[in-house]
């Protein structure tokens, strides 16, 4: 492996580790879903008070989606390829 990297075995869970247990992975995507979230319930308080329009509201909320989206893929292919030997 390069720079002394190791391979992780693919197991459910380690001995260390109960199942019931969050692991930093959990608390990675708790994260996102929280912004995301978040971020769309900016965006009703903003059609609330009239500072954006419905049809706005609505396109930005698929552009939103879309940068979530993308970035993930992003991020997924990046750790991928760092696997490959």
């Amino acid at each position: 492996m390069p720079f002394g990297r190791q391979r992780r075995s693919i197991r459910p869970f380690t001995v260390d580790e109960a199942p019931g247990t969050m692991s930093r992975g959990h608390f990675i995507a708790i994260g996102v879903a929280a912004s995301f979230f978040g971020l769309l319930a900016l965006l009703g308080w903003l059609t609330a008070r009239d500072a954006v329009t419905p049809q706005m509201a609505v396109l930005m909320g698929i552009g939103l989606f879309g940068l979530y989206v993308g970035f993930g893929i992003l991020i997924g292919v990046y750790r991928l390829i760092n696997r490959l030997d």
